[in-house]
């Protein structure tokens, strides 16, 4: 028989004593870990769902109607007006989707006179949120994609101002006229000394303005002999230019986004691999030092043939006026804007480069 020495029984002890804590913490350490992840996961999904239902609500205002135009019921808690009051609702005043209601549910009798609008979820709508953004159309132009006769070869066109100018290596540039032809009728173009659409005496280069051939006539830049402009001679092949509608829109302390859609097109005589850089500028009228420029969000695609490619850019550019510091110059300087469109197109094959647009809008928020 082995006798324990002196000390040993008590560390045996000791060991069993920590190994059965041991098999009763660890289990319930784990269960307690696994209980919070649940319990977080749980809150941080009822938290999302929230959130998520929260930004869906989406109203506007006809200014006889409050519509619904989200994709969830809205309740409506409190509505603030411009003269400081607070009107809140018991029971709350529910919109379905889809759905509308008098303005005078609310108790107003003109949108004018609301300031903010709560609903039961937290959103805070204010006035310029519910009133349908103020839509300025330079040129007449269809749903993106489909074909228009008067996209910018119609009558509409000669209400605008548009001066142009171009370059061959980016750096010396030259006076050009904006021109367009119209069907059955001829070339005008914009005459910066008078200040008035012209036409002129050309009957040449007409497949220039329709270089995607869908029957839309486009904007193309002319020189001083009023022939469309192209690329340079020799290699790298380089087109710049810049189109500018005078005075196209009005910026001011209410002004939070505007976007700008366009087509533009660059045209080679032959297929070759091409660098197409789009920018958009708003330029203050009558102070050219204020202005912004924004990259354009654009898709494109090719249009090949026997001799020809021509490619196609189509989309939008994004000016977040009240979301980014660098864009806010823009309310801090209201009044009139200038629009300029600055399409560069470069090539190392040696082919002729044209360029042209074929419509513009712009949207203010």
């Amino acid at each position: 028989m082995i006798r324990l020495r002196r000390g040993q029984a008590e560390i045996i002890g000791g060991l069993i004593v920590a190994s059965a804590l041991l098999l009763i913490v660890i289990p319930l350490v784990i269960n307690l870990m696994t209980t919070s992840t649940t319990i977080t996961t749980k809150g941080y999904t009822i938290r999302s769902q929230f959130e998520i239902s929260r930004w869906s609500e989406k109203i506007l205002s006809n200014n006889t109607y409050i519509i619904n135009v989200g994709s969830v019921d809205i309740e409506v808690v409190r509505v603030w007006l411009k003269n400081g009051t607070l009107v809140e609702y018991n029971p709350w005043v529910r919109i379905p989707v889809a759905s509308s209601i008098p303005i005078e549910v609310l108790g107003i009798t003109n949108i004018s006179e609301v300031d903010s609008i709560v609903t039961s979820r937290g959103r805070v709508f204010k006035l310029e949120e519910i009133i349908p953004p103020q839509i300025t159309i330079p040129i007449q132009y269809p749903p993106l994609g489909l074909r228009s006769e008067d996209i910018v070869g119609g009558q509409s066109l000669k209400n605008y101002r548009i001066y142009a100018n171009y370059s061959y290596d980016g750096s010396k540039w030259n006076p050009g006229y904006a021109g367009f032809y119209v069907d059955g009728d001829g070339w005008y173009i914009f005459n910066t000394s008078s200040g008035r659409w012209e036409k002129i005496s050309k009957t040449s280069e007409i497949e220039y303005t329709d270089l995607d051939s869908n029957g839309a006539r486009e904007l193309v830049v002319l020189d001083s002999n009023f022939n469309v402009v192209k690329s340079s001679k020799g290699v790298p092949r380089q087109l710049y230019i810049n189109m500018t509608f005078k005075e196209l829109l009005n910026i001011d302390s209410n002004t939070s986004l505007i976007t700008v859609f366009l087509k533009s097109l660059v045209g080679l005589s032959d297929q070759a691999d091409v660098y197409v850089y789009i920018t958009v500028f708003l330029i203050k009228s009558d102070n050219s030092s204020v202005y912004i420029s924004s990259p354009a969000t654009l898709s494109y695609a090719k249009v090949t043939g026997a001799g020809f490619m021509v490619v196609v850019y189509q989309g939008y550019i994004i000016f977040p006026v009240t979301q980014f510091v660098g864009y806010s110059k823009l309310q801090q300087n209201p009044g009139s804007y200038d629009l300029m469109i600055s399409v560069s197109a470069v090539t190392q094959e040696d082919v002729e480069v044209s360029s042209s647009i074929e419509y513009v809008a712009v949207v203010k928020y």
